[in-house]
């Protein structure tokens, strides 16, 4: 993978924004709970129930991953930066390589200084697990009023055929949810969607007030032949804008 450092409808497809306003308890679950994780295996494949995905192994060995001997278990993908130009801001960069074929090095979160050196890597239990939207935010404590920098990111499961054809390509499937670590690196809690929503890859805010803005659809079964499409198949996904709410509550969920 190589990166810069710069200064400074689809047809049958189609989302439904839930700007979830889900305000968080200061107390944090325990970061050695298991039912505190989520999007921990992959999704069934098209036709199937077992949450093998097929996908091929992904290769860790070569010029191209990094290897550890003090930790043999991590093998990020190796990423070159081809550019790096004056008055760019001080920083480090944010990645969560995937692929849709063979996948070189792990999926995962990972970290980069400015040359690409490895900071940190979360790497994931299955290739057809992948993560995204990697960002640095703020968490902020409305009932304390107290404020953390956090790191936050999507995980779970994207429809990409032949595996995963039951959904229009790219689509989040069902049990993706969002993971929010501290500067430690250590689990502060998850959200997910309910309400046979499918949270989304692409967004998901912390804000000022305390509360978790996020994107989530639901796909919806339609006689899409007048659109040239297969008939009765959900192979699109519900339209509108939706706001919604929720008290304060331990699972973070709306």
């Amino acid at each position: 993978m190589k990166a810069r450092r710069e200064a400074g409808l689809l047809a049958g497809l189609s989302l439904i924004a839930v700007l979830a306003v889900v305000a968080f308890r200061p107390a944090a679950p325990d970061p050695g709970s298991d039912q505190t994780l989520c999007a921990t295996k992959p999704a069934p494949t098209s036709g199937s129930s077992s949450g093998n995905s097929g996908t091929k192994a992904p290769v860790t060995s070569g010029h191209n991953v990094w290897s550890f001997a003090s930790a043999p278990n991590l093998h990020p993908m190796r990423v070159s930066v081809t550019t790096d130009r004056m008055g760019t801001a001080p920083g480090q960069i944010f990645v969560a390589p995937y692929s849709t074929g063979q996948m070189v090095g792990q999926t995962g979160p990972l970290l980069l200084d400015g040359a690409g050196n490895p900071v940190w890597f979360r790497p994931l239990p299955s290739a057809s697990i992948e993560a995204a939207d990697f960002q640095a935010q703020t968490y902020h404590n409305a009932q304390t009023g107290t404020s953390q920098p956090v790191l936050t990111w999507w995980q779970g499961t994207l429809a990409v055929p032949p595996a995963y054809s039951n959904l229009p390509a790219g689509a989040p499937e069902p049990g993706g949810c969002y993971y929010i670590y501290d500067s430690h690196y250590r689990l502060v809690r998850t959200v997910s969607a309910q309400n046979g929503f499918d949270a989304d890859e692409h967004e998901f805010l912390l804000t000022p007030q305390g509360d978790a803005l996020f994107i989530a659809s639901r796909p919806v079964h339609m006689d899409l032949r007048r659109q040239r499409g297969p008939g009765g198949q959900p192979r699109h996904r519900e339209a509108g804008l939706h706001l919604g709410h929720a008290p304060a509550c331990e699972s973070c969920r709306f």
